[in-house]
């Protein structure tokens, strides 16, 4: 069980969206959050003239908006973060908010913050929660054992402080269904009664890559309700399909990104409807975005209207 532990955060200008300092007792770093339009301002502050380790986070227009984008990530570090934040700030367009690590008693050295740089995108890379705007992976850089063991310890506070951060994406993504147990009434030839299927609406491309191949689908917003309900998945084909062709059961539901959404992992390779349950004439009831349905209401269906 993880241990109790207090962090103090100091707002310096009284806006609690703007620079935060995390700070905590014993610990020789200090974090800084600050939101991309406060730098102009809060950029000759003492901490971004040191040694230190940072985090560029933010969102990118993506054309598939199908499928929602997870947040990017750029991770870095420098003698003087000053000189490379505001590089950031002139030629990379897409961070809205940046996270810096420095010591308080000039404890970092170059190798430290190598370390942490690799690490942190290490992480990044494993948890699968961002999209990194790093061009090269860093292979580790050696340190002592001693230097290690102390740069690992400064690694554990930074991962404690980019949750209250808000930046979740260095931690592996939680479940929030239980994994099926095939020899149960889960099966997916044992439908259960109630709405126990989400339906969601998938572009060709989508379709064929992630329901069918990857046997997954991503990212959905799911009504807190129906997380520990949902056992089936069916997939509307938008035009010129226009039906709900395939199915599968659930194996497991995952937090993805930080926008409340999720992603949802097949027990088995997807079933197809035979035949497809069409639009028909009512295109108002496209699914523009996830329906819960029952599925055996929904196997029985000749067209939307009647889930």
């Amino acid at each position: 069980m993880p241990n109790p532990f207090t962090f103090r955060i100091f707002v310096p200008g009284g806006n609690p969206e703007g620079l935060r300092i995390f700070d905590k007792m014993n610990w020789t770093g200090k974090g800084l959050i600050f939101p991309r339009e406060e730098w102009n301002s809060i950029k000759h502050r003492e901490e971004f003239n040191q040694l230190g380790v940072y985090i560029l986070y933010g969102y990118e227009s993506y054309q598939d908006s199908e499928i929602d984008e997870l947040p990017t990530v750029y991770i870095g570090q420098g003698d003087k973060i000053r000189n490379r934040i505001e590089s950031h700030y002139q030629n990379k367009d897409f961070w809205n908010s940046c996270v810096v690590f420095v010591s308080t008693n000039d404890g970092l050295n170059r190798a430290n913050i190598t370390w942490l740089e690799y690490a942190l995108i290490t992480k990044a890379i494993s948890t699968g929660r961002s999209r990194l705007d790093n061009a090269n992976v860093p292979n580790e850089p050696r340190l002592t054992e001693f230097d290690k063991a102390d740069t690992k310890s400064f690694l554990g506070e930074i991962n404690q402080i980019l949750p209250l951060a808000g930046i979740p994406i260095f931690e592996f993504p939680k479940s929030v269904n239980k994994k099926r147990d095939s020899s149960r009434n889960e099966s997916i030839n044992l439908p259960s009664s109630g709405l126990d299927t989400i339906i969601v609406a998938a572009r060709e491309k989508n379709f064929n890559e992630m329901f069918l191949r990857q046997n997954c689908w991503f990212a959905i917003r799911i009504s807190g309700s129906m997380l520990e309900k949902i056992k089936f998945i069916a997939a509307y084909q938008t035009y010129p399909v226009s039906a709900i062709t395939h199915y599968a059961a659930v194996e497991k539901i995952e937090q993805y990104g930080d926008q409340g959404k999720f992603k949802v992992y097949f027990s088995e390779s997807p079933k197809q409807l035979i035949p497809p349950i069409p639009l028909g004439a009512n295109s108002n009831l496209s699914p523009q975005g996830p329906r819960y349905a029952n599925l055996q209401k929904l196997r029985s269906a000749k067209s939307l209207s009647e889930i």
